[in-house]
Parts: structure tokens; sequence; C-alpha cells
């Protein structure tokens, strides 16, 4: 899930996810699945799936292109934080990934700012479904931390 090619990246490209991007999300979609519904066989490789999914996050920059990998590695998060058995995976890391990856990827992006100052129909359209969903990841994962009661 690290890896990384310059030549099938486009680093001038911020709102199209590459062909890594969209291979890592799903990369980690289906790990997803797996931790579910085998959780028993997944548990050993959990921490360092989980790790990996927190470093994919670290990566991620602000832009749209890394929207469905930082959805789906969030979700993926969310659902070990939510089991009580996994919680202590995060342990002192929890305000780490809450200051440098749930804060920076819920603020505006300025590209989102300056296309809702032109044409706010087409941000509605564009930003808001993607966008919203990106933010309800976020706070489930917030909500699971505070549930658990493991603070930030």
């Amino acid at each position: 899930m690290s890896y990384s090619n310059a030549t099938l990246s486009d680093p001038d490209d911020e709102s199209e996810p590459g062909p890594i991007e969209k291979l890592q999300a799903a990369i980690v979609e289906n790990v997803n699945l797996y931790a579910e519904k085998y959780e028993e066989e997944f548990a050993p490789h959990l921490p360092a799936f989980a790790q990996a999914a927190w470093a994919l996050l670290m990566r991620c920059g602000p832009h749209n292109k890394f929207d469905a990998l930082a959805s789906s590695a969030i979700r993926f998060l969310t659902s070990i934080v939510s089991k009580q058995h996994y919680s202590s995976l995060f342990g002192g890391h929890l305000s780490d990934i809450v200051n440098q990856i749930v804060v920076p990827n819920l603020m505006l992006r300025e590209s989102d700012e300056e296309l809702f100052e032109d044409n706010p129909a087409e941000w509605i359209q564009k930003v808001g479904a993607s966008g919203l969903a990106l933010i309800r990841f976020f706070c489930a994962f917030i909500e699971c931390m505070n549930s658990l009661q493991l603070g930030f």
C-alpha cells in the first residue's frame, strides 16, 4: 500500500485520482471487507494494516484526488476503533491522527472556496456530495473514539 511511481503520478493534477490512488483505495476497501468478514483470521495482521492505512492518510494531501483514498482509509480505521478490543492499537496516537489527519481534511480547500465563489450551484454538485461524505466518515471516526472514551 506504500507503492509510489513518479511515472504514473501527475503532481499537477490535483482533481482526478491517478491509477495508484485508485488502486490504493481499492486495496484499503478490500482489506476493510476482509477484516470485517474474517475478523478472527485477520486479527494478527490488523496492526500492520492499521499502520499502513494511517501512513496512507498521512501522505494524502488536501487535494480532491485523494478523497476516495482518504474515505477508504478512514472507514477502515473507524471499523477498527469501533471495536473495543482493538482500541489499544491506537493508544497515544489518537491525538496525532486527529491533529494530522482529521482536522486538515475537514478544512475547506482553496479550490473549493474559489469554485463556491464562482458558481455555488456547481460547487454543491461537484464538491458537496463527496466532501460531505468525507466529513461524515471523519465524524464517525471521532464519534467512535469518544464512545470508547479514548480521548484526544
